[in-house]
C-alpha cells in the first residue's frame, strides 16, 4: 500500500546499509530479514555489475546492501539486543572527551552512501551530549568501492599529521566529494589538506587492525555503529542513538 494513501500508519524504520561478505569465511547464524532499505537524500544510484571481489555497490532498491554473496536473512549477523566487547585502540580518531561515559563506535565506508547519511546524526549527537559522549572511528572499506580503501588512508594520512582535528576535517572532506571519488580527487584533497599523497604503506597497520575487529566481531554491513557494545545497523534516525544513549546514562547511575 502506498503511503499516500495511508496516511495514519506509522512508518518504521528502514535499514540503510552498505554489507560486505566477510574475508574469513565464517558462517553467521542467520537472523530476520531486514525491511526494505530506503535510499538517503541525495544518494546517486549506483550500479548493479558485481565488482571483481563479488560484491555489488549500494543499491537502494535492494536492502541498501553491496554484498552479492550475503542473502538478506545474513545481512546483520550480530544480535541487536547484545551488548559486544569492542577494543578502542589509542590510534583510533575520536571525537569528543577521552573519559566519556559513552563510546559510540562506527565501522565506516567513505564510499557508501548510507555513512554519509549517518553523518548528521553523529554530529547532532555530539552537539547533544557533548560531555558524556564520544565517536570512534573505525575504517571499513568495502572491496566493491575502488577508492574506499585510499580515502581510508588519506584520512589516516592526516590523523597522522595533524591528529582528530585535521582527521575530522578530512573526513568532512571526503564526504563532501563522496559523488567524484578518484585518484585525482584524493590527490586535491591531500593538497589542500597539506598531508602526503599518496600515502604512506605503514598507514595500511591501521587499516589492518580494524578490519581484524571487523572479523572478530562479525561485522556485515556500513554503517554499523555501537553504543557501548551495544550494536545499531546502518543509518538510523536520531532518536535510535539518543534512545540507547539515554539508557546507558541510565544504567550508569544505577
Amino acid at each position: 500500500m502506498s503511503l499516500l494513501k495511508a496516511p495514519l500508519m506509522i512508518v518504521a524504520l528502514w535499514l540503510a546499509a552498505c554489507a560486505a561478505a566477510p574475508r574469513s569465511g565464517k558462517t553467521p547464524s542467520a537472523l530476520p530479514a531486514p525491511a526494505a532499505a530506503q535510499a538517503p537524500t541525495g544518494a546517486a544510484p549506483r550500479s548493479t555489475a558485481p565488482s571483481k571481489h563479488g560484491l555489488r555497490p549500494c543499491l537502494a532498491d535492494d536492502l541498501g546492501a553491496c554484498g552479492a554473496s550475503s542473502k538478506p536473512s545474513t545481512l546483520n549477523t550480530l544480535e541487536s539486543g547484545q551488548r559486544y566487547e569492542v577494543l578502542v585502540d589509542p590510534g583510533d580518531p575520536t571525537w569528543g572527551p577521552k573519559d566519556a561515559a559513552i563510546t559510540v563506535v562506527v565501522f565506516s565506508d567513505y564510499e557508501c552512501p548510507y555513512c554519509k547519511h549517518l553523518k548528521p546524526t553523529l554530529k547532532r549527537l555530539r552537539a547533544e551530549f557533548p560531555h558524556v559522549l564520544r565517536v570512534v572511528w573505525k575504517d571499513m572499506p568495502l572491496p566493491s568501492h575502488p577508492f574506499a580503501a585510499q580515502a581510508a588512508r588519506l584520512g589516516r594520512s592526516a590523523y597522522a599529521k595533524g591528529g582528530d582535528a585535521l582527521f575530522w576535517k578530512a573526513n568532512e572532506f571526503i564526504y563532501d566529494n563522496q559523488e567524484s571519488l578518484d585518484e585525482a580527487q584524493l590527490s586535491e584533497l591531500a593538497l589542500q589538506l597539506g598531508v602526503p599523497w599518496p600515502t604512506s604503506d605503514e598507514l595500511n597497520a591501521h587499516l589492518e587492525k580494524d578490519w581484524s575487529q571487523v572479523e572478530t566481531l562479525n561485522v556485515r554491513s556500513t554503517p554499523t555503529s555501537f553504543v557501548n557494545g551495544r550494536p545499531i545497523f546502518g543509518a538510523k534516525a536520531y532518536g535510535v542513538f539518543e534512545k540507547l544513549v539515554n539508557e546507558e546514562l541510565a544504567r550508569l547511575k544505577d
